[in-house]
C-alpha cells in the first residue's frame, strides 16, 4: 500500500545486476509485474530515461525505481534519487518507508539508497 503518494506513475525501473542480460531478461517481465502489483503503479523497465533498455553492471543486485522526471536527471552511474527494492529476506524492519511512502509487500521492501 502506498501512503500519501500523489504520483501515479509510471515508474521507470533501472536494473543493476551481476548476471549477464541473457540470464536476467527471461525473468525480468515477471519481476516487474510483481513490483507493479505490489506498488499498484505501472512500472517500465528503462535505463535511466531510455525506456525498455536494461543494462548490467557489476555490483549489488538491485532495482532502482525512479519517477519519469527523476529518470531524466540521472545516468547509468549516478542516481539522483530513487527507491531500491529488495527481496523481503534482505530487508530490515523500519526500512520500508520513505517520505510517507510505503512499498512493502511479501515480496519486496523498499530501501532508500541513492547518492550523487
Amino acid at each position: 500500500t502506498l501512503l500519501s503518494d500523489p504520483f501515479k506513475g509510471p515508474y521507470y525501473v533501472s536494473v543493476r545486476v551481476d548476471y549477464p542480460p541473457s540470464v536476467v531478461y527471461p525473468h525480468l517481465s515477471l519481476y516487474l509485474a510483481k513490483i507493479s502489483e505490489a506498488i499498484k503503479r505501472p512500472v517500465i523497465a528503462s535505463r535511466c530515461g531510455q525506456t525498455q533498455e536494461i543494462y548490467a553492471i557489476t555490483g549489488k543486485d538491485e532495482l532502482v525505481l525512479v519517477t519519469q522526471e527523476e529518470a531524466r536527471q540521472c545516468n547509468s552511474s549516478n542516481y539522483e534519487t530513487g527507491v531500491v527494492l529488495e527481496t523481503e529476506s534482505n530487508c530490515l524492519p523500519g526500512k520500508c518507508q520513505r517520505e510517507g511512502r510505503q512499498i512493502a509487500r511479501s515480496l519486496f521492501c523498499c530501501l532508500f539508497s541513492c547518492s550523487n
